[in-house]
């Protein structure tokens, strides 16, 4: 539940507590109450693995150095392992994001060898916007669905164990230790789309509908739990057709679209690989199955939050099949 108080017995539901633990650690204030609370629960003997923090520095601020300085000390004061990485971005440009994302699950690919529970702060707050970003990308109802508590990466697993927690509560939690975070200015930004969310979007929504985030982040798992039950239903029916490693033209051009788009996406998933917005699913019908489809005709996407995956579908002859890139 939201509320204005956070403790650390939270973070329990949501990780396993004998697998060697990383913090991805900013300073921030989310971060920061992650470390801290964990730090808690391994006094408490709750956290039965290792707990190190994980800094990553763009080098994009010109507080870079002081900011990784303020993470060390504060880690190393709790006696936490403290581990740096230093990225370089190729571009200064809106799309540095999508880069600095890409550089930032190496790293947590490299870390996962030796902790594999790497957890990330992301809160409620967090949720709320990745949901309504992705709607106004265009993304189906699984976009709507937010982001997930766990996923792979590399030979262990991200968590995100504070979704269900409001920032404001990690605040507060912060300030009744009287424990000091960074707070970074480029929050500010709103050329940036989810800090134009975040400052000026949600704000004015909550001022005229209390709770909204909190009914955002409700409605987002009641989809879900619809997705499952009509993935159950859909399986019965269809999965013969997408339980597969590649499409049968012929099968799917005598369906309707919303059939085709569905079994498409099923079919991604089944093979574990991102699911392309509504957008990009119009272009893989028009492409393969509304048109003669030539050898050299492709469709390509990336996953938004994971942009180091992608996805190519080619056709030879009747058969629709994918190259990970």
């Amino acid at each position: 539940m939201a509320h204005s108080n956070f403790s650390p017995e939270e973070i329990l539901k949501n990780i396993n507590s004998d697998l060697d633990t990383i913090v991805a650690f900013s300073g921030g204030s989310d971060s920061t109450a992650l470390l801290v609370g964990l730090h808690k629960l391994k006094n408490e003997n709750k956290l039965l693995s290792k707990l190190a923090a994980l800094h990553i520095n763009h080098g994009i601020n010109s507080q870079a150095n002081s900011w990784e300085k303020h993470c060390k000390q504060k880690a190393e004061s709790l006696g936490i392992t403290f581990f740096c990485e230093n990225i370089t971005l190729k571009t200064q440009s809106k799309s540095y994001e999508l880069e600095a994302r890409k550089a930032r699950f190496e790293v947590f690919k490299k870390y996962s060898k030796y902790y594999p529970q790497i957890c990330l702060a992301h809160h409620l707050d967090d949720q709320v916007e990745t949901i309504l970003f992705r709607i106004f990308r265009g993304s189906g109802l699984r976009g709507v669905m937010g982001m997930k508590f766990s996923r792979k990466v590399g030979e262990g697993r991200i968590v995100r164990p504070l979704l269900e927690v409001p920032k404001s509560a990690l605040v507060n939690y912060l300030k009744s230790q009287n424990i000091d975070f960074i707070t970074d200015p480029s929050n500010s930004d709103e050329n940036i789309d989810r800090n134009f969310l975040r400052n000026s979007v949600l704000p004015l929504i909550e001022s005229r509908w209390n709770a909204a985030s909190r009914k955002i982040f409700d409605f987002s798992r009641l989809v879900k739990e619809e997705l499952e039950i009509l993935d159950t239903l859909f399986e019965t029916s269809y999965g013969n057709l997408y339980r597969t490693d590649s499409l049968d033209k012929r099968e799917l051009i005598s369906l309707n679209s919303s059939l085709r788009s569905k079994i498409i996406r099923h079919w991604l998933e089944f093979n574990q690989l991102p699911t392309p917005n509504l957008k990009v699913l119009k272009e893989v019908e028009k492409t393969f199955l509304d048109s003669p489809s030539s050898l050299k005709a492709e469709v390509s996407w990336r996953r938004s939050d994971a942009p180091e995956q992608g996805v190519i579908l080619r056709i030879n002859k009747n058969e629709i099949y994918f190259e990970v890139v």
